[in-house]
C-alpha cells in the first residue's frame, strides 16, 4: 500500500490528471441516463468503485464551483445517503424563522470546528454552518418511536459532522445530506444519551480482543477501555481526524460500505499502530499517540476490508445494525433468522463454521468458535491479505448471511441493510485492490 502510494506520489501533474480523467468517466459511465441497468445493480457497481478504487480528486471548476453545484464526489454522497430530494423552499423558510432554541449551544460549538484549518474556514464561515445545525435542530427534536427516545435536536459533534457536507457542497445540498445521515444511518447515534456511539465503542474493544488479544490487553491494562480514545472518533465517523482531505476520502468507503464501517476503521487505526503502542507504558502516551496519528485514508480503508473475513456472523450483524437498532432488537431477529434456517442443522458456513447457536444472543462467538479465534487471529501470524481485484468487477465468491443462507454482496452498505423485506445480512468481504 504504502508502496503504491509513493508511485501515485511521483506520477507528473499529467499522468495524475489522466488517472483521476479515466476513473472519472468509469463513474459516469455508472451514473448517466443512458445506462438502463436495474438501480440495484448500478449502486452494487457504484459502491464497489468506490471501494476498489476511491473517488476522483475534483477538477478546478468543481472547487471553483462549489457552493452553487454539486462535484461528482457530492453527488456520489448524495446517491449513497438516498438524500436526493432537495426542497429549497422548505429550507429557506425554516431559516427565516431565526435560531431555534438550542443555538447557543451550537455556537458554542461551531466556532471550534476545524478551528486551525485555513482550507476549511476559506470555504465555510460560521453563519453557514450555524444556520445548517439549526434547521436541524428545529425539524428533529420532537422525534421518537415508543422503541427509541427522542433526539434532542441537538448534540455534541454534529458541528463536525455537517463540517465536511458543506466543505464540499451547496448548503442546501450540505442541510439534506447531513440531515439524512443522522436521521436514516445512524440515529441512535444522538439519542440524548448517545447510546448508539457507546455501543460502537464496546464494539471496537470487542473487536481488538477478537483480532489482536495482546495488543487488547496491553491497552486494556494501561487504559482500561477502549471507549476512553475511541469514542470521540465513532461519534464524528472520524470527521475529528486530519487533515481533512483525507477524512473526505475515508468519508467515501464510509458511504459506501455502510456507517457501521467506521467501527472496522477506528479498530484498523489502533491496529496499524501496533509496533509503536506495545513498547508504551504510560496510558496518556498511548492516547496521545492514538489520538495524533495523521490520517492516511487509502492504507487506513485497505486495512479495515481486511479484517471483515475474520469477523464471526453475530458479531457482524451486530456491528452491522448497531447505529440504527438496539442489540436487543438484533437478537431478536436474528432467533427469528436462525428458526427459520433451522438452527441445528449441520450446514456449515463457507467459512466452515457453524452458524451461531440461538442461545448466544449478544452476538459473540459460541465455545467452538473462540477455540479457533486464535487461528484466525492477526497477532499469531496469520496473513490479512486479501483477494486482489480490479476496477471493473470480476469473480466474487458470494458468503452466507446470518442464517445460513446465501446472499449476493450487493447488500453492502446501510441503505439496504434497514429494507423492511431483507433480515440483517453480513456483507461479502470487498474485494481490494492491494492487501494490508
Amino acid at each position: 500500500l504504502m508502496g503504491q502510494r509513493e508511485l501515485l506520489n511521483s506520477l507528473s501533474v499529467p499522468e495524475r490528471n489522466k488517472r483521476n480523467n479515466e476513473l472519472r468517466e468509469k463513474y459516469h459511465d455508472i451514473l448517466r441516463s443512458e445506462n438502463t441497468s436495474p438501480v440495484a445493480d448500478k449502486m452494487f457497481r457504484l459502491r464497489r468503485l468506490v471501494l476498489d478504487c476511491g473517488l476522483p480528486d475534483n477538477t478546478e471548476e468543481e472547487d471553483q464551483s462549489y457552493d452553487v453545484k454539486c462535484s461528482l464526489r457530492a453527488l456520489v454522497w448524495k446517491l449513497l445517503l438516498g438524500a436526493l430530494s432537495v426542497d429549497a423552499n422548505k429550507y429557506v423558510d425554516l431559516v427565516e424563522l431565526g435560531p431555534c432554541n438550542e443555538d447557543k449551544k451550537i455556537r458554542n460549538d461551531t466556532f471550534r470546528t476545524y478551528k486551525n484549518n485555513d482550507e476549511f474556514w476559506g470555504r465555510v464561515d460560521e453563519g453557514k454552518l450555524a444556520r445548517v445545525l439549526n434547521v436541524f435542530a428545529r425539524t428533529n427534536s420532537a422525534c421518537g418511536t415508543e422503541d427509541r427516545q427522542p433526539s434532542p435536536g441537538y448534540v455534541q459533534g454534529m458541528n463536525v459532522l455537517a463540517a465536511p457536507f458543506l466543505f464540499l457542497m451547496p448548503e442546501i445540498d450540505a442541510y439534506t445530506a447531513f440531515s439524512t445521515l443522522i436521521t436514516r444511518h445512524c440515529p441512535r447515534y444522538v439519542l440524548s444519551n448517545l447510546d448508539g456511539a457507546h455501543h460502537g465503542c464496546t464494539l471496537v474493544d470487542r473487536l481488538l480482543e477478537l483480532l489482536d488479544p495482546a495488543l487488547h490487553a496491553h491497552i486494556n491494562d494501561r487504559i482500561c477501555r477502549a471507549e476512553i480514545f475511541a469514542f470521540q472518533f465513532t461519534i464524528t465517523l472520524l470527521a475529528n481526524m486530519s487533515p481533512l482531505q483525507e477524512v473526505v476520502r475515508v468519508w467515501d468507503a464510509i458511504f459506501a460500505f455502510g456507517i457501521h464501517f467506521a467501527v472496522l476503521l477506528v479498530t484498523a487505526h489502533v491496529m496499524r499502530m501496533r509496533d509503536k503502542l506495545l513498547v508504551e507504558d504510560k496510558a496518556f502516551r498511548i492516547q496521545r499517540m492514538i489520538f495524533q496519528e495523521p490520517l492516511d485514508a487509502r492504507v487506513l480503508v485497505g486495512c479495515a476490508l481486511s479484517l471483515v473475513k475474520f469477523i464471526p456472523e453475530g458479531l457482524f450483524c451486530e456491528l452491522m445494525t448497531h447505529p440504527v437498532e438496539r442489540p436487543s432488537d438484533v437478537s431478536k431477529v436474528l432467533s427469528r433468522d436462525y428458526e427459520r434456517a433451522g438452527a441445528g442443522s449441520d450446514v456449515l458456513h463457507a467459512s466452515g463454521r457453524r452458524p451461531l447457536s440461538v442461545g448466544n444472543k449478544t452476538g459473540g462467538a459460541t465455545k467452538p468458535q473462540r477455540a479457533s479465534r486464535r487461528a484466525v487471529s492477526p497477532s499469531h501470524g496469520t496473513n490479512l491479505s486479501t483477494d486482489r481485484s480490479d476496477c471493473s468487477g470480476g469473480s466474487r465468491r458470494r458468503r452466507p448471511n446470518c442464517a445460513g443462507r446465501v446472499r449476493s454482496s450487493a447488500a453492502i452498505g446501510a441503505g439496504h441493510m434497514l429494507a423492511s423485506s431483507d433480515k440483517p445480512t453480513r456483507p461479502q468481504s470487498v474485494k481490494h485492490q492491494t492487501p494490508w
